[in-house]
């Protein structure tokens, strides 16, 4: 997709903090290898998971760092081909800024849906804003591109197909998947390739980008602040 690349650089985040994850994780009964497999449970809340009790105690932060974590190197893999593939494909049409947008919007939305409808499960993984690229992508190019682009849309339509046959699978959050596919395909519609076109356009790309990464970045920063306190209080019990 060109330089900087945005894709990349999520792989590399979700990389970095699945290598925290099995090392902090590693104290726990089955060892190192076993954390790198299958994380505990304990290990994935304290960095972040999305928890309902958690988040209406006032740690809405999870609705971004959950997004970043993964339950074991074959679901780090499987997302990893899924942004290898989306991530590309988006970055070239609109551009690096515009990408991490539609990732951090629909991954939020993913995990909101979940946090509403599945308040009792531990969620976490990338696929929610996945989703959310391939709802972009699909309601583009099917309603608002060329037509040699909407070939592509039959494609994509196959694999949100197979999302909905998830829905059998169990432990895979497909609200998550839901919702965040909803947001991306919403964005679709309003998100244009062209812009921005005027130097205000462009000021307003370069406010939402800053904003999401303060987002981003702050909530790793609460998860961090939060975790010696959570680590304290689970030692307590």
């Amino acid at each position: 997709p060109g330089s900087p690349s945005m894709s990349a650089v999520i792989i590399t985040a979700n990389v970095g903090m699945m290598i925290l994850t099995a090392t902090l994780g590693a104290g726990e009964e089955g060892g190192p290898m076993k954390a790198l497999l299958s994380p505990p449970g304990v290990t994935l809340w304290l960095l972040g998971a999305k928890w309902a009790e958690s988040i209406a105690a006032g740690e809405v932060w999870r609705l971004v760092t959950a997004n970043y974590l993964h339950g074991g190197l074959v679901h780090l893999a499987l997302n990893s081909l899924g942004m290898v593939t989306l991530g590309p494909l988006i970055e070239r049409g609109f551009g690096w800024r515009k990408f991490f947008l539609i990732y951090t919007v629909t991954g939020i939305a993913g995990f909101a849906l979940s946090d509403w409808w599945r308040p009792g499960a531990l969620s976490i993984g990338a696929s929610g804003a996945l989703y959310g690229l391939l709802g972009f992508a699909f309601v583009f190019s099917r309603f608002r591109a060329s037509l040699h682009a909407r070939a592509l849309s039959n494609q994509l339509l196959q694999w949100l197909l197979y999302g909905v046959a998830m829905f059998f699978i169990p432990g895979i959050d497909s609200i998550a998947h839901v919702g965040g596919a909803a947001a991306g395909a919403a964005l679709a519609l309003v998100v244009d390739p062209t812009e921005p076109r005027t130097r205000a356009g462009e000021a307003w790309l370069w406010f939402l980008t800053i904003a999401a990464f303060a987002v981003t970045f702050g909530s790793f920063a609460m998860m961090a602040l939060s975790y010696p306190g959570h680590l304290a209080e689970l030692q307590g019990q």
